[in-house]
């Protein structure tokens, strides 16, 4: 008898402090989008278990209402805090009908990390075979604009990308970084005129870089961005898998392998924070409207999301659907790129293209405007 009390007992404490940690989550992960990660990056932790933690909420504040009543406010009073977080996390807008898409003056545009095309044969050992089917998926989507990060170009002939797109009407392009043998980062392709194109001061070209457009009598400004990653190495996978599939192997390191993980995240999410600062700064003084696009590397529970999101629109909140997942490594799949926009637009829709040709799905929205608002002069 006494054996089962301890059990009980033991037990009991477990499901507290579950039931203690999930409200203090949820708070951390509402404070996450406003205090700087430089100042305290401990929130954006609790950022990423967010749903578990909505999900959690939702399942003890049940328990609690029939069993232990009043204390359940705690758990709703949690999830009502989030309610902001939850609608940026997921969405369910109605499908777009036929006319919407087949509007005469909607503008689609497209926003895809294809992980430098497979040069290094990571995805498929056939050189090539990667980034011919992301090529060939590109020109399927005709989109207006394709902005791509981690993008890959041979100097010479053995890995062309940009002739193959200009033969499919993507004529202009922005100058990606470039070394002795090839061009990589950050590139812009468009089946408009650029009539100015450039980088921010402070970041690189494999951050982010820009292009105004020139659309009949409208100018149009599209960034293109890819914001420091948290640079997870194979030992980090690994612990990571090990911890998930078999917790209790005897060869786990708890302590290191956790604090090396949780080191990255805050670093990262610091150097992002400095980004989106400079970003920031460059957007506000934009004189068009404006597309903000990318990888970056944060999901929708983040402070470099909250930022963007005081300044622009997010295309995903207005038309998307379910999750929209874009990251699919071995790490927790969430939304981390997007579709901003700011000025006279209206989303038409949005979609999430589940293709496995890279470790990001790439992602593409079409929009309705209203032209000649603001002309190039």
């Amino acid at each position: 008898m006494e054996k089962n009390n301890k059990r009980i007992t033991f037990l009991g404490v477990c499901l507290f402090l579950v039931a203690a940690f999930i409200p203090l989550g949820l708070l951390g992960s509402f404070l996450c989008s406003f205090i700087k990660p430089s100042i305290l990056w401990i929130p954006g932790i609790f950022g990423l278990a967010f749903p578990l933690l909505v999900v959690g909420a939702l399942v003890f504040g049940l328990i609690y209402l029939f069993f232990l009543r009043r204390r359940c406010l705690i758990f709703f009073f949690a999830i009502l805090l989030n309610v902001g977080n939850i609608s940026h996390f997921i969405h369910f807008a109605p499908k777009a009908n036929l006319e919407e898409r087949e509007q005469q003056n909607s503008l689609k545009i497209l926003s895809y990390n294809v992980c430098l095309l497979d040069y290094y044969q990571y995805i498929n050992p056939v050189r090539g075979k990667t980034k011919n089917d992301i090529l060939n998926f590109l020109s399927e989507q005709n989109s207006d604009i394709i902005c791509l990060q981690e993008y890959y170009e041979s100097k010479d002939l053995r890995f062309l990308v940009s002739p193959i797109l200009k033969k499919n009407g993507y004529i202009y392009h922005t100058q990606a970084e470039a070394n002795k043998k090839f061009y990589y980062g950050n590139i812009i392709f468009s089946k408009y005129p650029i009539i100015k194109e450039g980088s921010l001061e402070g970041l690189s070209k494999f951050d982010i870089v820009f292009a105004d457009l020139l659309i009949q009598n409208d100018t149009l400004r599209v960034y293109n961005m890819h914001l420091a990653s948290n640079r997870f190495d194979k030992k980090d996978q690994t612990f990571y898998q090990k911890i998930t599939t078999s917790p209790t192997h005897k060869d786990l390191k708890y302590r290191q392998g956790l604090k090396k993980i949780i080191g990255k995240l805050g670093n990262a999410s610091i150097k992002r924070e400095k980004q989106v600062e400079k970003i920031e700064n460059h957007l506000s003084l934009s004189p068009y409207p404006t597309f903000l696009c990318g990888d970056m590397n944060e999901n929708p529970v983040s402070y470099s999301y909250h930022r963007f999101g005081s300044l622009l629109e997010d295309a995903f909140c207005e038309k998307g659907r379910g999750l929209g997942q874009t990251y699919k490594g071995i790490f927790p799949s969430y939304r981390i790129d997007y579709i901003f926009y700011k000025g006279p637009f209206c989303p038409l829709w949005f979609k999430t293209f589940y293709v496995n040709y890279a470790d990001h799905r790439p992602i593409a929205a079409a929009f309705s405007w209203t032209k000649n608002k603001k002309k190039l002069h």
